[in-house]
């Protein structure tokens, strides 16, 4: 456990480094931002191996884990996700998540996606500030019945989670399956 401390306690450290370093050159902060995946997929790869050892797959999930979130000057964090999905009529694809813009892990608050040609869902959203010392930002995928507003399929899989820059813009491109995740970072330029 002292191992995945570690890697926990230098990935905050990470985090944090990168949302406040305003003057990082794009190659800098690309690389930070690779290194904090390389060092995220150790701790998943650590917690679903010790539940297998542990419980045979069987038994409690791993605790779900969130990245400290930095919001850009303005008070809000602009974000846009998108992913891939077909989903039957009388269906929608939703965000939901830990915050109340998405919905505080209830369905029938969670954030519709848009439909767009091919049965790609995607959603712009301005995630509040919390007087800049961050809040938790974790999320999931979840088809909504629109008749009644109830979960029809979750999306298998841990919860994601997003560290967002102090400045800038995110897009982030995920698939149902999780066989690709893909997250942009623009960055505003100074005036």
């Amino acid at each position: 456990m002292p191992r995945a401390r570690a890697i926990g306690e230098a990935i905050a450290a990470l985090q944090i480094a990168a949302s406040q370093a305003s003057d990082q050159s794009d190659v800098e902060l690309s690389a930070a931002q690779a290194e904090l995946e390389r060092l995220r997929h150790l701790v998943d790869s650590f917690q679903q191996a010790f539940h297998q050892a542990m419980f045979g797959g069987m038994g409690p999930q791993p605790a779900r884990r969130a990245a400290l979130c930095f919001s850009n000057a303005d008070g809000n964090v602009s974000v846009s996700f998108r992913l891939p999905y077909r989903c039957k009529y009388g269906q929608k694809l939703c965000l939901i998540g830990s915050n109340d813009v998405l919905g505080s892990w209830h369905v029938d608050r969670a954030v519709a996606m848009n439909w767009t040609e091919g049965d790609v869902w995607t959603v712009e959203l301005q995630l509040p500030a919390n007087s800049g010392n961050g809040v938790q930002l974790e999320y999931k995928y979840v088809v909504r019945s629109e008749r009644d507003k109830s979960a029809v399929r979750w999306k298998e899989g841990n919860n994601c989670y997003l560290a967002v820059p102090t400045q800038g813009r995110l897009k982030v491109h995920d698939t149902w399956d999780d066989s690709m995740r893909e997250v942009e970072v623009s960055r505003r330029l100074r005036q």
